[in-house]
């Protein structure tokens, strides 16, 4: 299902390496498992992320 999520999709074009875009996709995941330890808001901190990494994995 992550194939065609993320590396099946024609619009979306890689600026890395796809199996380096999969990690950083797959590490924010993980981080919402564990979102009762971040001290700050876990979608606060989600949205954050996506917003300055999504640019640099897509063109």
């Amino acid at each position: 299902m992550s194939q065609r999520l993320f590396l099946c999709q024609p619009h979306l074009k890689f600026k890395v390496d796809a199996d380096m875009a999969m990690s950083v996709i797959y590490s924010l995941i993980m981080n919402i498992k564990n979102k009762d330890l971040l001290p700050y808001s876990h979608i606060e901190t989600i949205d954050f992320m996506i917003d300055h990494l999504i640019d640099s994995l897509y063109e």
